[in-house]
């Protein structure tokens, strides 16, 4: 049997056609049958879905993520370019479509992975962050259900997202930094502040010149310690912005 484009008229149709021998009592071939189906329906439908199937390998292979499609029985079913040239972040060795992925998984991750896809296919999905290395990697895993609503596997995707999360680290560190000089500034002013105020009464209500050059010589005492608490402020400032 085989399958041929046929013109018949003006249209063009594919067909699957059969061959049969045809045997006497004997159990000799004597002749031949054979029978033509229009497939051409299915040939579409075929071509459809060829198309669908190239249209979503562009699109995961256009992707910065790694993209792996796991079967049921926990088998690759589908990698993209990135998976496979970024697999050395997770797994051990090169990955290929039919390999058990948990035996690949690299020692460290593997008891978090398996319980990652034991949850996954009760249906719950996953999005976690793990730092490997001097590498911050983002893994999420979601279910991939049929069309009748049935979970037929598990969607792997893990990405380097080291910039990222250094960024939002730096944040932390600033609004860290920024926190302590708040407090610097709430506390720290207060004991020179109060202190002068009390020397600029005592320096009003001064009766005695020795009185008053005291109150002059802790006021400058107070005014110096109140510069320096400004500028170790100013300091810590100019370094938190140095990042921004």
């Amino acid at each position: 049997e085989f399958e041929k484009e046929i013109v018949i008229g003006k249209v063009k149709s594919w067909y699957l056609i059969r061959y049969f021998p045809v045997y006497n009592k004997e159990g000799e071939i004597i002749g031949c049958t054979f029978n033509t189906i229009n497939i051409e329906r299915r040939k579409r439908a075929e071509g459809k879905l060829k198309e669908n199937e190239v249209m979503l390998k562009a699109i995961y292979n256009s992707t910065s993520d790694g993209c792996i499609f796991i079967d049921k029985s926990m088998h690759i079913a589908f990698l993209n370019k990135v998976a496979s040239q970024k697999a050395p972040l997770l797994f051990d060795g090169q990955l290929l479509v039919g390999d058990p992925l948990l035996e690949k998984v690299k020692p460290e991750f593997k008891k978090d992975i398996k319980n990652y896809i034991a949850k996954v296919l009760k249906g719950k999905e996953i999005v976690t962050e793990t730092l490997i290395s001097n590498i911050w990697a983002e893994i999420k895993l979601f279910p991939v259900y049929n069309t009748t609503k049935n979970i037929v596997g598990v969607s792997f995707n893990f990405s380097d997202i080291t910039d990222r999360k250094n960024k939002e680290l730096m944040i932390i560190s600033q609004n860290k930094t920024l926190r302590e000089i708040a407090w610097e500034q709430n506390h720290s002013f207060r004991r020179p502040i109060a202190n002068i105020q009390g020397l600029v009464k005592l320096l009003i209500k001064s009766e005695t010149e020795e009185l008053f050059d005291q109150c002059l010589k802790y006021l400058e005492q107070e005014s110096i310690s109140l510069d320096q608490i400004i500028e170790k402020i100013t300091n810590e400032t100019n370094k938190s912005q140095e990042f921004i």
